[in-house]
């Protein structure tokens, strides 16, 4: 799937994000009115508890990476398209997907968390590179993943563990996420209204 979506230039507005995602690549058409009115019904009454299938995980990998795309020169001056974005996404995210057996509203919250993320970045310039750039894309999106365990997970996992898996300074791991909080203001949760937008993303036809 070949889509470039032009750079972010006003701020990040995450309903306006998902409405131009649904109709470019599922030809989905949402007006702002419409978006408060959505009820998407599920494949199946449990599909949150439901494990991440590969359909829905390659989706959710094109919508992280078409939002980093789009949000973040440095990542399309180093990166150089969405394709090639989402293959460095999905070999990081192949590392997890058996050993985490991932549910589908773990995985929609990781990504209201990373949209919610994107939404706080300042306009282009030195402080919108160091929150997003080329060089820690990943590690932002390892921490909406971490956060997402965290908040829904009755025994999470350790960030030791997410260390050794990737073989990166627990400390440093620490402070990401850290940053991660302050950025979003400590605010992990989403509204029933980004959860069936994001439903959508991951299962319509």
């Amino acid at each position: 799937m070949q889509i470039e979506p032009p750079p972010t230039t006003a701020p990040f507005h995450i309903y306006s994000f998902l409405s131009q995602y649904l109709l470019s690549t599922h030809q989905i058409d949402l007006s702002d009115d419409a978006i408060s009115k959505i009820t998407y019904q599920a494949p199946s009454p449990d599909i949150g508890a439901s494990y991440l299938g590969r359909e829905a995980a390659n989706r959710y990998l094109s919508l992280v990476a078409i939002a980093f795309f789009s949000n973040s020169e440095s990542i399309r001056s180093t990166v150089g398209s969405v394709d090639e974005l989402r293959n460095i996404l999905r070999a990081f995210f192949s590392q997890l997907y058996k050993p985490l057996s991932l549910t589908v509203s773990e995985t929609i919250f990781s990504a209201s968390l990373l949209l919610q993320y994107l939404s706080t970045l300042p306009p282009p310039g030195p402080k919108a590179s160091s929150l997003l750039d080329g060089g820690n894309y990943g590690t932002v999106f390892l921490c909406s993943l971490i956060l997402s365990l965290k908040m829904l997970r009755d025994r999470p996992i350790k960030n030791t563990w997410w260390a050794n898996l990737f073989n990166f300074p627990v400390v440093t791991l620490n402070h990401s996420e850290r940053l991660f909080l302050i950025q979003v203001d400590n605010y992990l949760h989403t509204s029933s209204e980004l959860f069936n937008l994001l439903t959508l993303v991951l299962f319509s036809k």
